[in-house]
């Protein structure tokens, strides 16, 4: 007892005199006696990388090339046809197969006369929201008065529409899933197995119908393999977007009815039977099957990354190829770099051309020439194989188009007379050709440096006290 009153003596002797704490004066303002310890404001480039997840990564860095050379996806597709030997693509011995290959590489590049064609199928297939019926939506959410409720009932209407659309898509991204968690636990022959099983059995026809017990299924294999002596950070990012892909898929039969009621209670009738007559017709559509015409270009792009993506032992540089392939092509659009996205590949008198095309259909005041407060900004790349590279920016705004030329050194002199033919091929068209510039390209220039309010774009919540 007398050693436990000695550890709970306090140390201040009790004869000790402790001054008393001083109060602060409510009558003067308070005053800051350290003002080194105020906490400053966010950096705006640290809210710029956190937003982005550019804290690190090899997706981010590769996203982050996008910015800096706008011809990303242009230059992996010139590097398909010169380096063929080392995407070990045309097999030796085989010409049944090898005529085949050299078909697909013919189809992906485009004749001249179809280049036109070409970037209108891209742009079909970009989205699903085009048409009468979206054009219709459009305006019934931007001429509704404030505070109705006619904006949900819309949004609520195309998140139903696009879980319909994209059940299949879902069923295939978790059947990838599982397929590559497959190939990642071979070492483990039962666990590998179950998993290419059951990839298999999400590609089926009536997947959907037995989404249920598949979900249950895959997500019981997901546990076994987070408790795998296999498991790696990797596998975790994998198991992550397995889970929200199945997350996604909403087999509800009623959701698309109940969204389409909700909206019809608050039209008036005229328009209510034009909403029916369009949710019939997309019904139709839905029941055949139909994804729109589908770019000849990315179609035959993507059997020969299907080729190649499916072959063993591929060798770490063919991996990295793959996916910087994959990686310029399917960033865009995005919170990287919100701009509709194009890649036309061409062949014209034995020459080839890779073209990409980055388009701000809405681009403001920082963008437009000085005096012109919005338009559509366009940033044309074309890398011609043996001359070099160009790049076209053009400005659309009232019937105005403003262009900008870059060439090589030295070859600024070839397109100057395209200032005097210009003007009559646009004297038929809704443009008339406004300032024209020819210019060397002395170095190649990036998205950032283009599109100037790209950045700010791209900067996520800042919030300020």
């Amino acid at each position: 007892m007398a050693e436990l009153l000695k550890v709970t003596t306090p140390l201040v002797s009790q004869s000790q005199a402790v001054p008393p704490k001083q109060g602060a004066d409510p009558v003067n303002p308070f005053s800051l006696q350290a003002t080194s310890r105020v906490l400053q404001p966010h950096n705006q480039s640290d809210v710029l990388a956190q937003n982005n997840g550019l804290n690190g990564g090899e997706g981010a860095a590769m996203l982050m090339d996008l910015l800096k050379d706008p011809s990303v996806a242009a230059t992996y597709l010139k590097n398909i046809f010169l380096l063929e030997e080392v995407f070990k693509l045309l097999p030796a011995n085989n010409e049944t197969v090898t005529t085949e290959l050299e078909q697909l590489f013919g189809g992906l590049l485009a004749q001249p006369g179809d280049v036109a064609a070409e970037l209108v199928r891209q742009g079909e297939d970009a989205t699903v929201f085009r048409g009468p019926f979206f054009d219709f939506l459009r305006e019934l959410s931007d001429s509704a008065p404030s505070g109705s409720e006619l904006p949900g009932a819309v949004a609520n209407l195309l998140k139903a529409m696009n879980s319909s659309l994209g059940r299949r898509d879902v069923l295939d991204a978790a059947a990838n899933n599982l397929g590559f968690l497959s190939k990642s636990l071979a070492p483990s022959a039962d666990l590998s197995g179950r998993l290419a099983a059951l990839s298999e059995r999400f590609r089926q026809e009536d997947a959907g119908d037995n989404f249920a017990q598949l979900k249950d299924e895959a997500l019981a294999l997901l546990r076994e393999v987070s408790e795998s002596i296999l498991y790696s950070p990797k596998l975790a990012k994998n198991l992550s977007i397995t889970v929200y892909n199945l997350s996604r898929y909403n087999d509800s039969g009623e959701f698309l009815d109940d969204a389409a009621a909700y909206l019809r209670q608050l039209l008036p009738a005229p328009q209510r039977r034009e909403l029916s007559r369009f949710l019939a017709d997309f019904r139709a559509g839905f029941t055949e099957g139909t994804r729109g015409s589908g770019s000849r270009v990315m179609e035959t792009l993507t059997q020969l990354i299907g080729r190649q993506s499916g072959r063993e032992g591929l060798s770490a540089g063919d991996e990295a190829k793959l996916d910087g392939i994959l990686h310029s092509l399917l960033s865009s659009p995005c919170n990287f770099t919100p701009l509709l996205h194009f890649v036309v590949p061409t062949l014209f008198e034995d020459v080839r051309a890779f073209a990409e095309v980055w388009i701000n259909p809405e681009s403001g005041e920082g963008e437009m020439p000085e005096g012109v407060a919005g338009g559509r900004h366009l940033l044309l790349v074309i890398d011609v194989e043996g001359v070099g590279r160009f790049e076209a920016e053009l400005f659309f705004y009232r019937r105005t188009v403003d262009l900008a030329i870059y060439a090589p050194p030295g070859m600024e002199a070839l397109l100057l007379p395209l200032r005097r033919s210009l003007p009559g091929k646009l004297a038929d068209g809704a443009y008339h050709l406004g300032r024209m510039t020819v210019a060397a390209l002395e170095k190649p220039r990036s998205l950032m440096d283009v599109f100037k309010t790209l950045p700010y774009k791209r900067v996520g919540v800042d919030v300020k006290v």
